[in-house]
């Protein structure tokens, strides 16, 4: 007697290019997955690192504040509105001094902002879609990049460069 004809319905070239279009797929969005996740961490009040390589990054609720500067100083108020995928500050050209940046995250993915340059590098901590924070930072004269930390974003907008006199 005669056996049907079994049919094999794992077909692997078919699968790892569906395998590499959906990974290559992933590697183009960046961890923007990520930042869009309503998975919130518990808010920090205040960080405050001893040194600016070892500041710890945090998801944080509307009102937290990282002081990089230390002891809580404060400096001139400067608004920075960050979205998708760009950031907004005023006036890119600031007097030697120590800085506060109001930070409001007005997008819905998670933002952060980092100040870099004459050495230094300073972030504040993550903020969620909708909420705000602060990062005091002294600037000295040179120039200074400003961008989001977070995985992709840069590349995508999210970078300016100041000018300090």
């Amino acid at each position: 007697m005669l056996q049907p004809k079994r049919h094999r319905t794992l077909h692997r070239p078919v699968m790892t290019a569906s395998l590499s279009v959906l990974l290559l797929g992933l590697a183009a969005c960046g961890s923007d997955s990520k930042s869009s996740s309503a998975t919130a961490a518990p808010a920090a009040a205040a960080t405050t690192p001893a040194a600016a390589d070892t500041t710890p990054e945090a998801t944080t609720a509307a009102g937290a504040e990282t002081t990089v500067s230390g002891g809580g100083a404060t400096g001139t108020a400067v608004a920075v509105k960050e979205s998708e995928f760009k950031i907004e500050i005023p006036q890119t050209t600031l007097t030697a001094g120590t800085y506060t940046f109001n930070i409001t995250n007005a997008g819905q993915f998670k933002h952060n902002l980092v100040v870099e340059g004459n050495g230094s590098e300073v972030k504040s901590d993550t903020l969620d879609g909708g909420a705000t924070g602060t990062l005091t930072v002294p600037l000295t004269a040179g120039t200074y990049e400003v961008y989001c930390g977070i995985p992709t974003h840069k590349g995508k907008g999210m970078d300016l460069t100041i000018t300090v006199t």
